[in-house]
């Protein structure tokens, strides 16, 4: 039960990063020169995941995020200097079910929370 309760945490805080990157820091000065940059790749197939769709970024972070999740946990225990990098980047969660089905719930539910949070903000 705890694993489905730090997934389901994990899910809510990167949709909330997603949804807050795309909705309200485009619109702002701090990383404003960082969209004007992408909407010269407008209509481009890497735009909506990196620039244009709060969905789409939101389903980016979650699939690597639990990549290299699952990546680390299943290298623990060589030592190198990119396992430490990557557990430095992200969470490193040990005891969860890692499989293909975990994965697409993990990014659907990212996603689905990300789309409500979305409509609350607008």
């Amino acid at each position: 039960m705890e694993d489905i309760l730090q997934q389901l945490f994990l899910a809510f805080f990167i949709a909330n990063m997603a949804v807050i990157y795309v909705l309200v820091i485009a619109h702002e000065d701090v990383l404003n020169w960082w969209f004007r940059f992408g909407s010269r790749f407008e209509g481009k197939w890497f735009w909506k995941p990196i620039w244009g769709c709060y969905l789409c970024v939101s389903g980016q972070i979650a699939l690597w995020t639990y990549l290299i999740s699952w990546w680390v946990s299943e290298k623990s225990a060589k030592a190198s200097v990119l396992r430490d990098l990557l557990t430095s980047l992200t969470p490193t969660y040990q005891n969860w079910n890692y499989s293909v089905l975990n994965l697409f719930i993990f990014i659907s539910l990212t996603i689905g929370i990300s789309y409500f949070l979305g409509k609350l903000y607008k």
